[in-house]
């Protein structure tokens, strides 16, 4: 018989390879128990493990959401009450939306220009009008 450098007992307390142990929960599971990760091969906690971890990760995540959740609100123009607050707000609003309308248009002229001349599209143009 062929021996190995590796001693007998070391083997046999080795995992069977339809086995495997939880870096979590340090179980000896069936592989049936371990999700594969993206290249084929069995994760290192088992699912209920993954599952307990996530369902933390949510809990933690959404408390922090709420936490950071102070941002104000948008106001709606019509909400407002006073007539001139309201008035500025509308033209304000439509200047941006001018603005953006323009920049808009620029890109797309620029664009086309890239083409006819055969150049490479690039998207530089970041200075407001």
């Amino acid at each position: 018989m062929k021996t190995t450098g590796i001693p007998e007992d070391t083997q046999a307390s080795q995992p069977a390879p339809s086995q495997r142990i939880c870096s979590s929960c340090h179980r000896l599971l069936p592989l049936t128990a371990f999700s594969n990760n993206s290249n084929g091969r069995p994760e290192s906690r088992c699912k209920e493990c993954q599952r307990t971890r996530q369902r933390q990760r949510r809990q933690a995540a959404g408390n922090t959401q709420q936490a950071t959740a102070s941002k104000p609100e948008r106001v709606l123009i019509t909400d407002v009450a006073e007539r001139e607050t309201r008035l500025e707000m509308i033209r304000n609003a439509i200047e941006t939306v001018q603005l953006s309308m323009i920049r808009r248009a620029c890109k797309q002229h620029e664009n086309e220009f890239y083409l006819e001349t055969g150049w490479k599209i690039k998207m530089l143009y970041k200075e407001e009008l």
